[in-house]
């Protein structure tokens, strides 16, 4: 029992760390959200009194524009990438909300009358979460950043070849 004990232990560290990094991506795409809106409606503002520097304003717009909706994907994956059928854990709150009280009483005693089946909810719970909801978010957050940063400088390099 004290090895059951042991990996429950493991288990429930494991889940708290996916968590953790799923609370990140979210963070991060709020963040990389906010500052791709504030970075358009500059960039919008400045063409409208300065056209000289259209071109790079116009680079600076789209990829702000492409990133602000990979921010918008990363915090709501296209469900194609979330949902496979998979097996759902116990967990997991639409199969909480498919069941009566009693059905999910039943299936809470089922599962703590065997260690291995609390085991077994444990990974498939940490498993479904980093496969369907984590990687789709790291994805996407990793697309953000890449076109902010390449965009910005793409622009910023043109506006610069154009003052000097």
């Amino acid at each position: 029992m004290e090895k059951i004990g042991s990996e429950i232990h493991f288990l429930k560290d494991n889940l708290s760390k996916q968590l953790q990094i799923y609370h990140h991506y979210e963070t991060r795409a709020n963040y990389t959200l906010a500052l791709s809106s504030a970075i358009l409606l500059f960039a919008i503002t400045i063409l409208m009194s300065k056209p000289a520097f259209a071109l790079g304003l116009y680079i600076i717009i789209f990829t702000t524009f492409v990133a602000l909706v990979f921010s918008l994907l990363t915090l709501k994956p296209p469900k194609i990438m979330r949902k496979k059928r998979q097996e759902e854990s116990l967990f997991y709150h639409n199969n909480i909300n498919g069941m009566s009280l009693g059905d999910f009483t039943k299936k809470i005693e089922k599962t703590f009358s065997s260690p291995q089946e609390i085991v077994k909810q444990y990974s498939l719970e940490i498993y479904n979460l980093a496969t369907y909801s984590i990687s789709p978010r790291r994805i996407f957050s990793v697309y953000t950043a890449l076109t902010l940063v390449i965009g910005l400088t793409i622009g910023i390099i043109l506006i610069l070849i154009k003052i000097l």
